[in-house]
């Protein structure tokens, strides 16, 4: 048995245990890339992979070098609208560009957040990862101008693509949680997705209706999920859906605590999906994908509002060993010998340990 990702087929042993990410050992899928797929999509998406070594080749010399801590925290920015209002959730074209720039000065090169899930962590070595994410599927981060064959420069989708071929390495990948209006514009939802994926954007589950989650039923969490499935999949029928933002960040509860249990799995009218991970709004950078403080179904996110940014980027400036740098080996896991403890070997998998 197989899984289909864009342009890719996954065994499910690679899908379910290449992190443990998914409780209950094999039982779950993930949409994981194996190493030498992550590294064809970051260098097919403008990532930078010029420089990188073989897998698990990398010495404790290495690391050392590039100060090397793969058990650093990682910032998943959650955006939502970019436009020229005003509003809690809007971004003017202008901020997006600017926090893009911002990034590369600092030495951040995007990744694909199913790397980040999976663990198959292809930055270069020295840089730090970071993961962009927009919900709601709004018409300011994927719009065409009239005629409906150029992308308008000023939407998200233009602006990534134009920073990312001025600035190589750095990459456009990008995860859009989607809902069924499909960023507006009547009659272009279709060539929308079909765009994003065939150019190594993703896409996520967002709900049907965005609705606060917490006291939703067993079925209707599972109409909510399956049916956000079924409109994307009527569209990319080849493509896995398996990661999800919650509304508001608002997750579903039984007598009082989180219950992922028809997060992780369920069907609507007969049709499944599965959950790998799920994100939450705002709060912190998140776990490295190797620690044992990483919850896949809790997985915080930094809203892309400029001061949170700003100060998220000067914080990991003056505590370098707070952030996630890689080692540029996505065969292997190098951290300072003193955090060893929290290392999630299961999450490691096969990958070397390296430690200096």
């Amino acid at each position: 048995m197989h899984f289909i990702m864009p342009g890719r087929v996954l065994p499910v042993a690679l899908v379910c245990c290449s992190l443990g990410l998914v409780t209950g050992g094999c039982s779950g899928g993930s949409s994981g890339r194996d190493s030498s797929s992550s590294t064809r999509a970051s260098s097919a998406n403008g990532s930078a992979v010029a420089g990188a070594v073989a897998p698990g080749t990398v010495t404790s010399a290495e690391a050392a070098r590039v100060h090397a801590n793969e058990l650093g925290k990682i910032m998943i920015l959650e955006y939502h609208n970019i436009e020229n209002k005003s509003g809690a959730y809007y971004q003017p074209p202008d901020q997006l560009r600017k926090d893009l720039q911002q990034l590369y000065d600092n030495g951040y090169a995007t990744m694909d957040i199913h790397d980040y899930v999976t663990g198959n962590i292809s930055t270069p070595a020295g840089k730090t990862p970071v993961v962009l994410t927009f919900d709601d599927a709004t018409i300011g981060q994927f719009r065409y101008l009239p005629g409906g064959e150029s992308i308008d420069p000023n939407c998200a989708v233009g602006i990534l693509n134009d920073f990312a071929a001025a600035h190589p390495g750095f990459g456009h990948h990008a995860t859009f949680f989607v809902l069924p209006s499909g960023f507006g514009q009547s009659g272009l939802k279709a060539a929308k997705y079909r765009y994003l994926v065939s150019h190594g954007y993703g896409i996520g589950n967002h709900t049907w209706t965005h609705p606060i989650m917490t006291h939703k039923t067993p079925l209707q969490v599972q109409e909510e999920l399956g049916r956000d499935d079924i409109d994307i999949h009527a569209i990319i029928p080849d493509y896995r859906v398996d990661i999800l933002a919650y509304p508001f960040g608002s997750r579903p509860k039984t007598q009082g605590k989180p219950d992922d249990t028809y997060i992780a799995s369920g069907s609507w009218q007969g049709h499944p999906y599965k959950i790998s991970a799920a994100f939450l709004v705002g709060a912190e950078p998140a776990p490295s994908p190797y620690s044992s403080k990483l919850k896949p179904y809790a997985i915080p996110r930094v809203q892309a509002i400029e001061k949170d940014l700003v100060s998220w980027i000067a914080r990991f400036k003056a505590n370098p060993r707070q952030k996630f740098i890689s080692d540029g080996d996505p065969g292997s896991v190098s951290i300072p010998a003193s955090m060893a403890s929290q290392l999630n070997r299961n999450a490691v998998s096969d990958r070397k340990v390296v430690t200096y």
